[in-house]
């Protein structure tokens, strides 16, 4: 980077879901960057009415915004945002600032819910996502599986236009603006809890014949997998072998009691259910033992971050976005062998802690310590390139949007 990778740009960071991952990823790095992140957002409800409207109210504020503090160096925004439509309303006050868009998912291969208009692919949505993939400059993913699996969607989405209308062409030069920017995460804390085994005390000794805490820390929601969790955990209890159980999270089911009609053969074996309060969620992950993962999809996995960070043994699908940050295949099962995964870690607790050891140091690279410093710089460098640019079609007498000799402008 230049000298001028030390200076402070001014970012406008635009949410319309502010919940949940997306809420933790925008004032994460708000805390933690040294730039000056400004944040636009809405509540993170209605999620498919956000991505349909929300660019007329967010394009709203940001002008209201720019015309108080003025226009800021570079535009961020997630997924959820019609980045094309915002542009578009915002063209007069955002004239020659580079845009950036941040997919946590994406409306191409999420799963799609079983439950009424969910159930339904929106191809609408698919191709909103399209369209803000070429409106911005760059594009970041939170994993390289994102990137990959949205590719091969893109390519069979556009393959699907009409007779004269194939717009395969263009992904080949959207890719080249594809970078893969992991989501921070505070870890700091996390990585300092003593595991019984290691070098330190262990945690808790008063508890030390207790059995082992498994831990499933997700959204009840279908692409999560509760249900593979329970059945898998109701094997291994068949089996004779002992632990207690944590399920937390937050319950995106539309029937509340549907979680925990799934839990109830578990019995008392169940010794946390539901959302936590912050405090006692993370007190939980270092009460934890084992952390589980049975998503159909993932495109990070904070939650399982945040655990082994916390000294939990992982047991996680090798698939997905887990080898990105399970890099140990050790932790990580086949299809259909999450039974015996979580059965052979419970019969041999210490000796897979041991082996966790080199895992849980290596996920320091995602701290927000880390990951805010990386994404400071490389949005550095997208509005150096921006300036770059501008100044080279200036030098040539080039005109955005114009068209050429003897065209009328489009």
């Amino acid at each position: 980077m230049t000298a001028a990778s030390s200076e402070r740009l001014s970012v406008l960071l635009v949410e319309p879901f502010f919940t949940g991952s997306h809420e933790v990823w925008a004032t994460g790095w708000q805390e933690h960057s040294r730039h000056r992140l400004h944040l636009l957002t809405q509540p993170g409800t209605h999620w498919r009415h956000r991505m349909m409207a929300a660019s007329v109210p967010l394009a709203q504020a940001t002008q209201e915004h720019i015309a108080r503090h003025g226009a800021p160096d570079v535009v961020v925004a997630s997924d959820m945002v019609d980045l094309a439509g915002f542009l578009g309303l915002c063209r007069s006050e955002l004239v020659g600032v580079p845009a950036v868009v941040y997919f946590h998912e994406n409306q191409l291969t999420q799963p799609t819910s079983p439950n009424g208009v969910g159930g339904l692919r929106d191809r609408h949505l698919a191709w909103t996502n399209w369209r803000s993939l070429l409106a911005a400059e760059e594009v970041w993913f939170n994993s390289a599986w994102q990137r990959d699996s949205m590719t091969d969607a893109l390519d069979d989405l556009l393959a699907g236009g009409p007779a004269g209308d194939d717009q395969r062409p263009l992904l080949d030069g959207v890719r080249d603006h594809f970078q893969v920017r992991p989501v921070g995460c505070d870890l700091a804390d996390l990585l300092e809890v003593a595991v019984p085994g290691s070098d330190g005390p262990p945690r808790d000794p008063g508890a030390a014949t207790e059995a082992p805490l498994v831990l499933w820390n997700h959204r009840w929601a279908h692409d999560k997998g509760l249900d593979v969790a329970v059945k898998s955990m109701l094997a291994v209890a068949s089996q004779g072998i002992d632990f207690r159980l944590a399920v937390v999270g937050t319950d995106d089911h539309h029937d509340p009691s549907r979680g925990d009609k799934l839990l109830e053969p578990l019995g008392d074996r169940v010794v946390h259910r539901g959302w936590l309060e912050p405090e006692r969620y993370r007190q939980v992950l270092a009460e934890a033992d084992v952390v589980v993962a049975s998503a159909r999809q993932e495109n990070f996995g904070i939650s399982v971050v945040e655990a082994v960070a916390a000294g939990c043994v992982p047991v996680v699908p090798d698939a997905l976005a887990y080898p990105e940050s399970i890099s140990d295949p050790t932790f990580r099962y086949p299809p259909g062998r999450l039974t015996t995964a979580l059965r052979n870690v419970l019969v041999d607790l210490d000796g897979f802690r041991a082996r966790c050891a080199p895992l849980r140091e290596s996920l320091r690279r995602f701290d927000w310590s880390n990951v805010a410093t990386a994404d400071d710089d490389r949005l550095q460098a997208v509005v150096e390139r921006s300036g770059a640019q501008r100044s080279a079609s200036a030098r040539s007498g080039a005109v955005p949007g114009a068209g050429t000799e003897g065209e009328e402008p489009r």
